[in-house]
C-alpha cells in the first residue's frame, strides 16, 4: 500500500508518494499540480489521473495544510491535568481566535507539562471550508484521508534528527509566496509565524526582506521569552541556491546558518528528478509527514484526530477479580458448611435411631421385658447368686439346730442340686425312742427354712443293741412358692442372657 502526502495551497497541490521498504520510508515520486483555475472536484480528479498513471491506487492520504491557511495562537489555561485540557482550551480559544466556532477543527500541543501550574499550549484551528476542500479533493482522488497536519510540524519531523537538542533553532521554511518561521528546541515547536513575500520581488530584494523578518522574529523572541537566545538558523534547501541568504544572515545576525536539502535527508528513489520546476526545499513537509506515518508514529497535531477530553474509566478488573475471589471463597465456604451440616444431620439421624432403639429396649416389647423389670430381675439374680447354697454353711446350720449327741446321731448327710437348679438335702440317722425328740428335731430343721419330708422312720434291728433304737430319713426341699419364683428367675435370666448376647454380637 502506498502513502500519499498532499500539501494544499491556495492555487497549487504538491504531492509525494512513498512506500514502506522494511522499516524505511522510500520516496517513489513527487509532482505538483496547478489548481488556480480548477474546482476542488477537478483538482481531485487531476490527482487521481496522475496517480493512476504512476500505478498508485488504494492509498492512504496525509493532507498538509499551509501555515497561512490555519489560525495559530499560544493559549494559557489554569492548572489542569492533560485529560482535562481539551475542553478548557477550546473554551479559552473562543476568546483568542478571530473566527473560531464549534464547526472549526481545533488541536494543540502542550508547551508546559506541570499540571499544578498554568498550562501553555500552542493551539491551531482550520475552518470548515478548508476541511471540506481537503475532503473533496481526497474523495475525488480516490484516496482515504487519514490525517491533516500543519506544515511547520511536518517540516520539523523531517529536520529534527539534524537539530541540536539543547539549543534553540529557527527554521526558515520558504513557500511560493510566503515563508514559515518556526522556533524549535529539539523536537518541540515553540512558536511559528508566516511572512508574506510578494512574487514581484527580485532574489536580492526577497533575501533582504527575509533577513528583516528573521531579525524581527529573533527580537520578538528575546522580548517575549526568558529562555536562551536562538543560536542556529536552519533553511530547508540547497546552499548553492541561497548563497546570498547565508552570507547576509551570518554577517548581519552573527548566527550559524545550516542548509538541509529534503532530498538528501530522505530515502529518495534513484532517478527521481530533483531539478524539477518546483524547488526541492518545498517538499520538506511532505517527506516529514510520510516518514512519520510510515514509522507508525502519531503526529503531534492532527486535525482529523483532534484531542478530546478523556473519560476516565474506572478499572474494575481488580474489583471483578477480588469479587470473583470472594464469591469463590463464599461458594467453597457454603459447600464446606453444607458438607458439615450434612455430616451432622447424618450423625443426628444415627443418634435418633440409636435413641429409638434405646427407648424400645428401655420400654420393652412383647419379647423383651422393660429395662426396669430386667434390672429388678438382675438384682434378684445377684441376690440369689450372693445367697447361693454353700454346703459348709448348711452343715454349720445343721450343727447349730441339731440335737445333742445324746439324743440323735447322723449317719449320712447328702447334699445336691437338681437339674432344675433347686438344692436337695437328704439326712439319715438314729434317734432315741422318744417322739418328742423327733418333733423337736423337725421343728429345728424347718427354721432354715426347708420343708422336711419324712421318708422313713423305723427301729434299729433287734439284733443290734443301741441306745438309739429309732432310725429316720429326712428330705429337705424348698417350699413350692420359693421353687416357682426360682423357676421364673431362671427363665428371665436365660432370656436376658440371649438378648444381651445378640445385641453385643450385632455391634460394629
Amino acid at each position: 500500500m502506498a502513502f500519499v502526502a498532499i500539501e494544499i495551497s491556495e492555487d497549487q497541490l504538491l504531492v509525494a508518494i512513498a512506500q514502506k521498504s522494511g522499516l524505511r520510508c522510500r520516496i517513489d515520486n513527487v509532482f505538483d499540480l496547478d489548481t488556480s483555475d480548477s474546482t476542488d472536484e477537478q483538482s481531485g480528479e487531476a490527482v487521481k489521473e496522475k496517480l493512476n498513471s504512476l500505478g498508485v491506487s488504494k492509498s492512504v492520504a496525509i493532507a498538509i495544510v499551509s501555515r497561512s491557511l490555519a489560525e495559530i495562537r499560544e493559549v494559557t489555561v489554569p492548572p489542569a491535568p492533560d485529560n482535562e485540557l481539551p475542553d478548557m482550551i477550546r473554551f479559552q480559544a473562543r476568546n483568542e481566535f478571530a473566527s473560531l466556532n464549534d464547526q472549526w477543527k481545533l488541536d494543540y500541543v502542550t508547551l508546559t507539562d506541570d499540571p499544578t501550574s498554568p498550562r501553555k499550549v500552542l493551539a491551531a484551528a482550520i475552518s470548515p471550508d478548508l476541511e471540506n476542500k481537503i475532503q473533496t479533493i481526497c474523495q475525488h482522488a480516490g484516496l482515504k484521508l487519514k490525517r491533516v497536519v500543519l506544515r511547520p510540524f511536518a517540516t520539523l519531523d523531517l529536520l529534527k534528527p539534524h537539530l541540536s537538542n539543547d539549543a534553540l533553532s529557527l527554521i526558515v521554511d520558504q513557500n511560493t509566496d510566503s515563508t514559515d518561521m518556526s522556533i524549535v528546541k529539539g523536537d518541540m515547536l515553540l512558536s511559528t509565524r508566516t511572512v508574506r513575500l510578494p512574487d514581484s520581488l527580485t532574489p536580492e530584494q526577497s533575501s533582504k526582506q527575509l533577513i528583516t523578518e528573521v531579525r524581527r522574529t529573533v527580537a520578538s523572541h528575546k522580548i517575549s521569552a526568558d529562555s536562551d537566545a536562538i543560536q542556529d538558523i536552519v533553511v530547508p534547501g540547497q546552499e548553492v541556491q541561497h548563497r546570498h541568504l547565508k552570507g547576509n544572515l551570518e554577517g548581519q545576525l552573527g548566527m550559524n546558518v545550516k542548509f538541509l536539502s529534503p532530498f538528501d535527508l530522505a530515502d529518495v528513489q534513484s532517478g527521481l528528478d530533483k531539478d524539477s520546476a518546483v524547488s526541492p526545499a518545498r517538499f520538506a513537509s511532505l517527506f516529514g509527514a510520510l516518514e512519520t506515518e510510515v514509522a507508525g508514529e502519531q503526529p503531534r497535531l492532527d486535525f482529523v484526530n483532534v484531542r478530546k477530553t478523556e473519560e476516565i474509566k474506572t478499572d474494575y478488573s481488580k474489583l471483578y477479580f477480588y469479587g470473583a475471589l470472594a464469591a469463590a471463597v463464599a461458594v467453597v465456604g457454603m459447600f464446606l458448611a453444607w458438607m458439615i451440616l450434612r455430616s451432622q444431620a447424618s450423625a443426628i439421624e444415627t443418634a435418633k435411631a440409636n435413641l429409638l432403639a434405646a427407648v424400645e429396649v428401655n420400654q420393652g416389647n412383647g419379647t423383651i421385658p422393660p429395662v426396669e423389670q430386667q434390672l429388678k430381675d438382675v438384682g434378684v439374680i445377684d441376690q440369689w447368686k450372693t445367697e447361693e447354697i454353700n454346703w459348709l454353711t448348711e452343715l454349720s446350720q445343721f450343727s447349730q439346730r441339731y440335737l445333742l449327741p445324746d439324743d440323735v446321731i447322723a449317719d449320712s448327710f447328702t447334699a445336691s442340686v437338681q437339674r432344675d437348679g433347686t438344692p436337695k438335702i437328704e439326712l439319715s440317722g438314729r434317734i432315741v425312742d422318744d417322739l418328742e425328740k423327733t418333733d423337736q428335731l423337725i421343728r429345728e430343721l424347718n427354721k432354715r427354712p426347708y420343708e422336711v419330708q419324712t421318708i422313713d422312720t423305723g427301729t434299729a434291728p433287734p439284733d443290734q443293741q443301741s441306745e438309739y433304737p429309732s432310725t429316720f430319713v429326712y428330705h429337705f426341699q424348698l417350699p413350692d412358692s420359693a421353687l416357682t419364683n426360682l423357676n421364673i428367675l431362671n427363665r428371665r435370666a436365660s432370656q436376658f442372657g440371649k438378648t444381651a448376647t445378640s445385641k453385643s454380637g450385632s455391634q460394629p
